[in-house]
């Protein structure tokens, strides 16, 4: 796929593709077309932070101001914070679109499925204690998790609110369902939260880039000096792929069944995930169009 813009930012959710550039447009292509046709076209003022939950995309702008795309890309207003989020601290997590105020002492959840928008106060100690400002937040099941500026990573537990989990250092990290990969030192860290089992795969070389796929159960991994995408199994810590990808600028996007990688040509190259130990990898496999 072939694009005339400069990506910044993308979220892949089928059947569209979303693309955001340096000056907040956002445009919708479809996944399934080559055409490259631009479904939909919208400039934000304001720097925003884009979601994918089920079929629709939610928008966070830096005027605590949430809205909603739809699968028919309608675009309209939910709802205005009460409180100031200009750092865009944001996560979701299954039908759950998480805000965090810029003080750190509010929690702000939109239930999406509820069309119901909660408030959670927090203490700034559980979550600031010495590691400085906060970078971004992700959530898991019952856990924030919490990404510093110093690159440490800590899991606040909402239900025991007493309950911080020291995760180390992390370069960079990814959060997917119950699951957590995180590298440093050349390697690869996982965490799985519901049962409390931590794994550890040795890299072969440097990773610009990982992450986990949409249902967790593959982490990716992009080496940009060699133009290498690797794919492992979490469940076992596998490699199950080793590509090499010319042009590569190592970002990477995952759903449940494919990959998407940004090239440095303002090219989206999009790969399917065949792990041979699923039946009926071959059949999928053989119904792709051929290039």
């Amino acid at each position: 796929m072939k694009l005339s813009i400069s990506i910044v930012y993308f979220v892949l959710i089928s059947p569209y593709l979303l693309l955001m550039d340096s000056k907040h447009d956002v445009y919708i292509y479809s996944a399934r077309d080559k055409k490259c046709d631009v479904l939909f076209h919208h400039v934000f003022i304001n720097p925003v932070r884009v979601y994918s939950i089920q079929n629709s995309f939610y928008i966070l702008q830096s005027n605590s101001k949430v809205s909603k795309l739809d699968a028919e890309l309608c675009l309209t207003d939910l709802f205005q914070l009460k409180f100031k989020c200009q750092q865009l601290l944001s996560a979701v997590q299954g039908e759950l679109f998480t805000i965090l105020s810029d003080d750190y002492s509010t929690i702000a959840v939109w239930h999406t499925k509820l069309a119901k928008l909660s408030y959670i106060s927090i203490a700034q100690n559980h979550i600031m204690e010495n590691n400085g400002q906060i970078k971004e937040i992700r959530c898991l099941q019952n856990f924030l998790l919490v990404y510093y500026q110093n690159k440490y990573l800590r899991l606040w537990n909402l239900d025991n609110k007493s309950e911080l989990l020291q995760l180390g250092n992390a370069s960079m990290y990814s959060v997917c369902q119950n699951r957590i990969g995180k590298y440093y030192n050349n390697s690869l860290m996982l965490f799985d939260m519901t049962h409390r089992l931590r794994g550890e795969i040795k890299l072969e070389c440097k990773c610009d880039h990982l992450c986990l796929n949409e249902d967790g159960r593959y982490i990716l991994v992009t080496n940009v000096e060699h133009c290498l995408l690797f794919m492992y199994r979490v469940d076992d810590g596998k490699q199950i792929a080793k590509l090499f990808v010319q042009n590569m600028t190592g970002t990477i996007k995952a759903s449940k069944d494919y990959v998407v990688l940004t090239l440095t040509n303002h090219t989206l190259y999009v790969l399917m995930i065949a792990d041979p130990k699923i039946n009926g990898v071959r059949e999928k496999i053989n119904t792709l169009p051929s290039r």
